[in-house]
């Protein structure tokens, strides 16, 4: 089990930010995704988990996941992304 928090106000620009440039990442491996993305258009998730599927199949990048094999910590979200 695991909780799910906000972000700490102080943390809350930062963590904007890293998310834009993660998505940013992901989108450049499909050039329409790319291009909806510069011109603001929404991206569903589905497209990128697409994107990082392609984007680790051709070893462009490699997703990390956090975790601890103590307790099992961060086990299923890990297991979740490799199915």
């Amino acid at each position: 089990e695991f909780d799910i928090v906000e972000i700490p106000d102080n943390l809350k620009e930062q963590a904007e930010i890293l998310h834009g440039e993660l998505i940013e990442m992901a989108v450049e491996m499909d050039d329409q995704l790319m291009e909806d993305y510069l011109e603001g258009k929404s991206i569903m998730i589905s497209d990128i988990k697409k994107c990082i599927r392609k984007g680790t199949l051709t070893s462009h990048f490699v997703p990390i996941f956090c975790g601890s094999a103590f307790k099992n910590k961060g086990v299923q979200p890990l297991l979740d992304a490799v199915v």
